[in-house]
């Protein structure tokens, strides 16, 4: 599409070398508060898994002071048809958002605006701040794009499915609404009295993130019947999950990958998947998964066809005393699509 072709050329003629390896949690800022500034625009990265800014503000008396500038990633902004062109580097910039409860001269955007007066609205919860010319969230723009479209029962599984930030249960953090009332072992209950997420929550680089936690993450998904397997396209990372058919897995005889290996079967519309040697990586409370965590999940279209529930109950005796049950759902959008996600750093 041409707004992505223009993307990857202004980030090739700006030449932008970041100096930024981590990806953090919206908990590092503090979003109960919003502040702005008014600089020159130094840097810019149209990318994911965040776009990125540079800023310098000019203090009297003083060196200019340096603002990192962080926000959601392209592929939001690409659908959304965000104006980018507005921005160059060079020119002058409104900013509004969060600031970072790590400390000065970092900040999460939630409005920008341009020299020339346009405005783009970078979080999906908020509105225009400044300018009648805007782009963006809160617009129209992100409701009309998948508006429309009629889904049927027979459509089943195999499609693509998205989050949906105005439904609790479509919702990525619909997932671990719960996880403040997992029942935590002695062990598990300690590292999470200590987890500091707006610290320690960061992902290095684009580290993709393992199971179960990928299965909350925001963007599409897509199911692709291959037959003998059924693969799980994640826009995210662009991940990809194997689901052998028919097949039980071999536990810990099978070695351990980021996402497990996993065996699927029908009940009915439903598929039942069975994963196992899963690579420990952290709950987002702290806690370190066991390896030999086990996960049961359900995929069950509606029958209207335009919702899937989704079930994962975890068994992990090292961090929990009895297993766990997470729900989710995701939802039928005409003309959406798993786009590329070419995280980088």
């Amino acid at each position: 599409m041409k707004q992505f072709a223009f993307v990857a050329l202004l980030c090739a003629c700006v030449g932008v070398q970041l100096s930024l390896h981590a990806h953090h949690a919206y908990t590092e800022y503090q979003q109960d508060q919003t502040i702005e500034i008014d600089g020159v625009l130094k840097e810019v990265e149209w990318r994911n898994p965040h776009v990125r800014f540079v800023v310098e503000v000019a203090r009297p008396n003083a060196a200019p002071l340096v603002w990192d500038v962080e926000s959601a990633g392209i592929n939001n902004l690409n659908r959304i048809g965000a104006n980018v062109e507005h921005f160059r580097t060079g020119s002058r910039v409104r900013v509004a958002g969060w600031p970072s409860r790590r400390g000065p001269g970092r900040m999460y955007v939630t409005n920008i605006m341009a020299q020339d007066g346009h405005e783009l609205v970078m979080w999906r919860f908020s509105k225009p701040r400044w300018a009648s010319a805007s782009s963006g969230y809160g617009t129209g723009a992100d409701k009309a794009l998948f508006a429309g479209g009629v889904a049927n029962g027979a459509s089943g599984l195999f499609r693509v499915w998205s989050s949906d930030y105005d439904d609790p249960d479509a919702s990525p953090g619909a997932l671990f609404r719960e996880e403040r009332n997992f029942p935590l072992n002695d062990v598990a209950r300690k590292v999470a009295g200590s987890w500091d997420p707006a610290r320690q929550g960061a992902l290095v680089g684009c580290e993709p993130k393992g199971m179960p936690v990928i299965m909350g993450q925001p963007f599409p998904i897509e199911f692709v019947d291959q037959g003998g397997s059924i693969l799980v396209r994640i826009e995210e990372y662009d991940a990809v999950r194997s689901i052998r058919m028919g097949a039980a897995t071999a536990g810990a005889a099978q070695p351990a990958a980021p996402y497990g290996h996993s065996s699927g079967k029908w009940e009915g519309p439903t598929l039942v998947v069975q994963t196992t040697s899963v690579q420990p990586r952290r709950y987002p409370s702290g806690p370190l998964q066991g390896a030999g965590a086990r996960y049961l999940e359900r995929f069950t279209p509606s029958a209207d066809g335009i919702r899937l529930h989704y079930t994962i109950s975890v068994t992990d005796p090292d961090v929990f005393t009895r297993p766990v049950e997470m729900k989710r759902s995701w939802v039928w959008r005409p003309n959406e699509k798993v786009m590329p996600f070419n995280c980088k750093t």
